[in-house]
């Protein structure tokens, strides 16, 4: 019992930014702009993702400790949440640019087709994140869930061409921690090998 309510603790705050992006939405005396609620769950969603990858490579640089551990038991709770904020924010870009027509009538720019790419390839990811997904496809849980890397690549690309290119030196800063980590976690066997006797 005590684990149950332990992981809707998680979700609860999984799900405060959403809160108190949806309360500052609705309380404002101006209509709702969908562009701002639009970037907000986009900013979340990359938030999330970044967290949910670094998790693994965090917890072998920390040696299991300093919370790294907790974070890679819940890091599928972390990529599911990261998930939804992407849905919330595809559904408030097409209410922002006027329907779903209006948004696949500009498939061809980057930033669209960026975006949706991701989406479709969390998919998967997202619905094979149950225990029961684990063990029913056995090892090829694993080449399901290897789909986040190129999701992860995509993102920064959909993050760095917004307006412009304007932004790329702040997708840049949000992911460099990701990208340190994966070098670390990639020359990690050499260095192991190096260290033996």
């Amino acid at each position: 019992m005590k684990r149950i309510d332990f992981d809707y603790l998680i979700w609860l705050v999984l799900a405060l930014p959403g809160l108190l992006i949806a309360w500052r939405a609705l309380s404002a005396d101006a209509p709702l702009d969908f562009t701002k609620l639009s970037y907000r769950t986009a900013e979340w969603s990359a938030y999330l993702f970044i967290l949910c990858l670094c998790a693994t490579p965090l917890c072998q640089l920390c040696r299991g400790k300093l919370g790294s551990r907790f974070l890679v038991r819940k890091r599928r709770y972390i990529g599911v949440a990261a998930f939804v904020y992407g849905v919330l924010h595809t559904l408030c870009y097409i209410i922002h640019v006027g329907g779903l027509w209006v948004a696949l009538s500009r498939l061809s720019w980057p930033t669209v087709w960026t975006g949706l790419v991701v989406l479709a390839l969390l998919i998967p990811v997202a619905w094979t994140s149950r225990d029961a997904s684990v063990r029913r496809l056995g090892t090829r849980w694993k080449r399901v869930q290897q789909l986040v890397y190129p999701a992860a690549v995509l993102t920064f690309i959909h993050w760095a061409i917004q307006f412009r290119g304007l932004v790329v030196w702040e997708a840049a800063l949000w992911f460099s921690p990701l990208l340190l980590l994966s070098v670390f976690r990639l020359a990690r066997p050499r260095l192991r090998a190096r260290a033996r006797p």
